[in-house]
């Protein structure tokens, strides 16, 4: 049996989640009983894309800077026009390079659609990177949605009913 491609996401503690807290009742100003003194501190990230070398310099600004997080798209196609020159370089290749570039933040591609990589070559990849990182990458897997981007590339482009089938994969 060959591992799914979710248990590379981040799982939400039962604690955290929203419909499995401990609690039955919706807290209501009633039913309070303690305010909390929890300070929240807001985070940030970076997404980008381009050639490797924009991305490191990125990549390594962000981190000095203490951005949670350096993310790059997954296309074959960075424009609806595929004669713009934006280049549409392999994103997972660059994350397992910026892995062994930068030390602490954490490094994901935005969403891969599932259309364009065999599901277990996609979790190799995935399982390689999170390697390289220490554990810092974070892999967004979806069922794409760029016909032209499967067309141009003959990349076959099935409806939506079995792209979700093979989100389950």
């Amino acid at each position: 049996m060959r591992p799914k491609l979710a248990n590379l996401l981040p799982r939400v503690p039962n604690e955290c989640h929203p419909m499995t807290r401990s609690s039955s009742k919706p807290e209501t100003p009633d039913t309070i009983t303690h305010m909390s003194t929890t300070h929240h501190r807001l985070e940030y990230g970076l997404q980008t894309s381009g050639h490797y070398n924009g991305l490191l310099t990125a990549a390594k600004w962000a981190e000095t800077r203490g951005l949670v997080a350096f993310a790059v798209p997954d296309h074959y196609l960075m424009a609806l026009n595929p004669e713009a020159e934006v280049p549409a370089l392999d994103g997972l290749v660059q994350l397992a390079g910026l892995a062994r570039e930068t030390t602490s933040i954490e490094l994901s591609v935005v969403v891969s659609p599932i259309t364009f990589r065999h599901p277990s070559v996609l979790y190799k990849t995935g399982v390689t990177i999170a390697d390289m990182s220490g554990g810092r990458f974070k892999l967004g897997v979806g069922t794409g949605w760029l016909d032209r981007e499967h067309e141009i590339y003959g990349i076959p482009y099935p409806d939506m009913k079995e792209r979700f089938a093979r989100l389950e994969d």
